[in-house]
């Protein structure tokens, strides 16, 4: 049979099983309320200015901010802490198919899970905001003067967005399509670190090196050179340059495929 067709049938599978997970939804819903307090912050923010939004602001706002975005991106990985989804049927599937098809699936259904992840979060956003908001490709006064007068804002309102820079070089639709981009990419990095390192491991290795690179990533970002940091390369605003992160996912999922050749499957006690 072609690996290809495998993979995709595999694919398909994993979702109709993954869908049913109530470790899945609780990821999603852990992620969306870690999203949805600085969102509310912005959203009292523009009440108390009295000024229309654009409808991409809070999801903008949310995921450039260091904290934030370090935060939200839990969710996704409590998503995947059942990787590498053994199951009871996973070694009649490699027996049928391959472990190259399989190590495929799982890869793919990764990265796409990323990409529902944030874009679930991004549509939140937009509804929660729709009321009193635009659609267009011009930056909100409330926004502006959020970058604008930094220190004034933080101290009145608690609401901090200081990017004017990045706001003069970026429309608004571009702006959200690059940090969607990597914030997704840089999920999915780490959702192929955590993959990788948990295949043939009996102590989730994957895990724990995911959240290291995450935690590692976010104090570099904060308290020394945002350059040292793979979480800031996923912000436009800042380093605002994905290639770092797209080199590295494909070095691990590189890894991948050379990792999962040795691999022992055990489906008893749903370790590989």
């Amino acid at each position: 049979m072609n690996s290809s067709v495998d993979a995709a049938n595999l694919l398909r599978e994993q979702i109709r099983v993954e869908r049913y997970s109530l470790r899945m939804w609780i990821g999603l819903g852990l992620g969306i309320a870690l999203f949805l307090i600085p969102m509310q912050q912005f959203m009292e923010f523009a009440k108390l200015r009295g000024e229309p939004v654009n409808v991409l602001d809070g999801f903008l706002y949310s995921v450039t901010d260091p904290q934030s975005s370090m935060l939200i991106v839990l969710g996704y990985l409590f998503m995947l802490s059942d990787a590498p989804f053994v199951n009871e049927r996973t070694l009649q599937v490699v027996i049928r198919t391959s472990k190259k098809a399989w190590n495929s699936s799982c890869i793919i259904y990764i990265g796409l899970l990323a990409v529902f992840y944030y874009g679930m979060i991004l549509l939140l956003s937009m509804l929660m905001l729709s009321e009193n908001a635009y659609w267009g490709d011009s930056w909100s006064i409330p926004l502006v003067q959020a970058a604008k007068q930094g220190n004034l804002m933080i101290f009145r309102f608690s609401v901090s967005f200081p990017y004017w820079q990045f706001m003069q070089n970026y429309s608004p639709v571009y702006a959200c399509f690059l940090a969607f981009e990597g914030n997704v990419l840089y999920a999915f990095l780490l959702g192929s670190i955590l993959y990788v390192g948990n295949l043939g491991m009996k102590h989730s290795l994957g895990t724990w090196a995911a959240l290291c690179v995450h935690f590692s990533g976010y104090i570099a970002r904060k308290e020394w050179n945002p350059q040292w940091s793979l979480q800031s390369y996923a912000s436009p605003a800042e380093n605002g340059n994905v290639l770092p992160l797209a080199a590295l996912t494909a070095i691990v999922i590189f890894i991948s495929y050379f990792r999962v050749k040795n691999i022992d499957y055990h489906v008893m006690d749903k370790d590989i």
